[in-house]
């Protein structure tokens, strides 16, 4: 492999003598160059001997660089009179006219009996590259795009399922996590699909070519709806404020990056979102655990859900370091991963609509136990109880209320409602004042029956708040009486 920083040699410079011995030889199954302004040349020799089992007078192969969207993928292979035929297969032709129609850039090379031959690739990308060369028997290359049609299939059939699955129930529950979610598989699903590249020709069809270079804003899409998604399914505002807090700086930084991120090129961008990325996911993935082992069921599936994703991307990263074997299924661990993922976290969401469900239906269920205590305290107690409106209307009573104020039933009573509002409070405008201020007033009252008896009672009236506990919703006021001899 040779590195061309000028990006100005051609295939004449590149064989003499002064280029052919700087090339270097290397083992790596995959090569990993990253993030690279340069041009690679590759030289590769290729023999087809004489000698048994070898008996086809012309042999076949595909030269496969297995790398979406390269900018420059280009194959020399010598001709006569040492002048070269060049292929390409790139960014520059649509995949529908390159001589192999396959995502990655492919090349048909034919030998004959007794043939050696060294050929030159040309490559270059302003995104990340890696670099698996395989040469390919025609019955293998099929069998390969088998496997991979399949596992990218199942991949993003099932992301699909599971988004649509997960908008429908956004749309039926309106629970703001389901959306976040939503934007989360989407974007990893077009993350993988830029990144990848399988489907990209069957979308080039219908509405051309995507600029892969997206990508920076696609990473910085998913980092958001991932930790709004977090934040909510943990109830981080409600149980951890100060974790909240920590998140909520990692998002604010998130935020002003995606739009930083028009004003520079792509290698910056994609070098400060991967550095961020680097802090932030130990720190998300660290709250969860954190969570977790203070007894947040929602936090553990989200752990368990992140570490399935996280294996995922271990594996590739252990095949483009030699450190795993590149093979079909350690290349298919980044989508497995993600699969596993997004199921663990649809299960997680359902269970936490369950548990959410079921919480309500024993609080509904304690409410009515608790209302019909206190409806049997209402009815049987020996003071007089009732309720009204902050306007002095009577909505309750109980009988020692109706036989205090002499009245033979409920419904007498019920007849004189701002009569009986007019009694109770000497001073309306001082106690509402009190009311408000306080929660409760007090005063004595004199009333007169009808047979001349009179009774001092001891008056305390108490807030009741609405359901949403705020004192501008004042609905009901609670009154006990006592009587004094």
């Amino acid at each position: 492999m040779l590195e061309d920083e000028t990006n100005q040699l051609t295939i004449d410079q590149v064989r003499s003598k002064r280029y052919i011995e700087r090339f270097y030889s290397t083992d790596m199954p995959v090569l990993n160059i990253g993030l690279s302004d340069s041009t690679f040349w590759i030289k590769v020799s290729l023999s087809y001997p004489n000698v048994a089992p070898n008996i086809e007078m012309l042999k076949d192969w595909y030269l496969e660089v297995a790398s979406t969207q390269l900018d420059v993928a280009e194959l020399y292979l010598p001709d006569l009179d040492e002048k070269y035929i060049v292929q390409s297969s790139d960014v520059r032709t649509r995949h529908k006219n390159r001589s192999i129609r396959h995502i990655n850039s492919v090349f048909p090379i034919t030998l004959h009996l007794g043939e050696e031959i060294t050929l030159f690739l040309k490559l270059e990308k302003s995104t990340s590259m890696r670099l698996p060369l395989t040469l390919w028997t025609p019955k293998g290359f099929i069998e390969k795009i088998a496997i991979e049609e399949f596992t990218y299939g199942l991949f993003y059939g099932s992301m699909l399922v599971l988004l649509v699955y997960n908008a429908f129930l956004y749309f039926s529950v309106r629970d703001q996590s389901y959306l976040y979610y939503v934007l989360y598989l989407g974007g990893v699903t077009i993350f993988e699909l830029l990144e990848v590249g399988h489907g990209l020709i069957h979308i080039e069809e219908y509405f051309g070519a995507i600029d892969r270079e997206y990508i920076v804003f696609i990473i910085w899409e998913i980092t958001l709806a991932s930790a709004y998604f977090g934040k909510i399914f943990m109830s981080l505002k409600e149980t951890h404020p100060n974790l909240n807090s920590v998140l909520n700086m990692f998002l604010a930084i998130a935020i002003a990056s995606f739009f930083v991120s028009l004003l520079f090129d792509y290698k910056i961008s994609v070098n400060w979102a991967a550095s961020y990325n680097s802090i932030f996911m130990p720190t998300y993935i660290g709250v969860a655990l954190y969570l977790w082992i203070n007894g947040s069921e929602n936090a553990k599936y989200f752990f368990l859900a992140w570490i399935a994703n996280v294996i995922g991307f271990l594996i590739f990263t252990g095949v483009t370091y030699q450190i795993l074997p590149a093979n079909a299924l350690t290349f298919s661990a980044t989508p497995v991963g993600i699969i596993v993922e997004a199921i663990t976290l649809s299960f997680a969401l359902a269970n936490r609509i369950k548990n959410e469900q079921a919480g309500r239906i024993k609080s509904d269920r304690d409410t009515i136990e608790y209302m019909a205590r206190y409806q049997s305290v209402f009815n049987n107690a020996r003071e007089g109880m009732y309720e009204m409106t902050i306007k002095g209307r009577l909505l309750h009573a109980n009988p020692s209320m109706v036989d205090l104020f002499g009245f033979e039933t409920l419904k007498d009573l019920m007849k004189s409602n701002l009569a009986i509002a007019n009694t109770l409070f000497e001073d309306p405008n001082q106690q509402f004042y009190e009311l408000l201020e306080k929660g409760v007033t007090s005063n004595t009252l004199r009333l007169q029956h009808g047979n001349k008896k009179t009774v001092w009672v001891a008056h305390k009236a108490k807030i009741i708040r609405g359901g949403n506990g705020k004192k501008a919703t004042l609905r009901e006021l609670f009154i006990i009486l006592h009587s004094k001899n």
